[in-house]
């Protein structure tokens, strides 16, 4: 499926026929399995730095760009892919899973000292193809897995509350700024391609995640355990309309079109 500024998708946060087992409040919380497969647009890339390295504000300092496969808003969390020009002009991209944390929040409730953390891999710029991504979180550590690339482990510390937090994919927020304006820059849209998406709180096995990224057809006929595994979504854009994609799992979670008219 492709994304780019135009079209985004929001996981809803309201289940009007009560058919849904899990919500997306509880999503990128305490633990999870998350698989991706995403194709990022290189000529986009490449053309978006060429055009900020000699512009304000990136002129004076690094030129770089942020994109978000998905995540959720406010102080973002989520996986992102970011691209940067170096001092001699080259290109780095790093592939990254982010979080905010404040491991001082039971001692002093200030947002103020509020951090950023990371899992980053370093992926070739001239690479060309879907990156197939795993990120896990249990027992306090994230790790991020880029299949056939490298990976790369943070222990968390207090993360910061999300679950108030809208889901989405493709960008991680289409609303306004505190200046009431919809900058490209802070939603941190994605332009690309997404081929699929399957999130859970339980672990899988080396066999499901194999199936999940290299024979969707035969992960899905093994069918989901929504409540037991408390999957998410799981889908590979395959069925789609206009507004809308299909989720798999069972629970509901169709990710629809964004339209910020529609959220008040």
């Amino acid at each position: 499926m492709r994304l780019d500024k135009d079209y985004t998708y929001l996981f809803h946060d309201i289940d009007r026929h009560g058919v849904r087992q899990n919500d997306t409040s509880g999503m990128l919380l305490n633990q999870f399995t998350n698989l991706t497969i995403f194709k990022p647009d290189i000529d986009y890339i490449y053309e978006t730095l060429d055009k900020r390295k000699d512009t304000e504000p990136w002129k004076s300092t690094t030129a770089y760009l942020k994109q978000c496969i998905y995540g959720k808003n406010g102080k973002h969390t989520g996986l992102f892919i970011t691209s940067f020009v170096t001092d001699d002009n080259a290109i780095e991209h790093f592939i990254e899973y982010e979080w905010w944390q404040n491991p001082k929040w039971k001692l002093n409730q200030d947002p103020s000292e509020d951090e950023v953390k990371a899992c980053k891999v370093q992926v070739d710029p001239e690479f060309d193809e879907p990156y197939k991504v795993i990120v896990t979180m249990y027992r306090g550590l994230v790790t991020l897995k880029v299949i056939g690339i490298g990976e790369d482990s943070h222990p968390v510390d207090c993360m910061i509350d999300y679950s108030q937090s809208l889901m989405w994919c493709g960008t991680a927020t289409g609303l306004e700024d505190q200046n009431g304006v919809l900058s490209q820059e802070y939603m941190c849209t994605y332009t690309g391609d997404v081929l699929l998406l399957h999130m859970q709180e339980a672990s899988m096995t080396e066999d499901d995640i194999q199936d999940c990224f290299y024979d969707y057809n035969k992960f899905k006929s093994k069918r989901f355990d929504v409540k037991g595994d408390k999957i998410y979504v799981s889908t590979n854009f395959y069925e789609t309309t206009p507004l809308k994609a299909r989720d798999y799992s069972g629970n509901g979670m169709h990710l629809l079109k964004y339209n910020k008219d529609w959220i008040g």
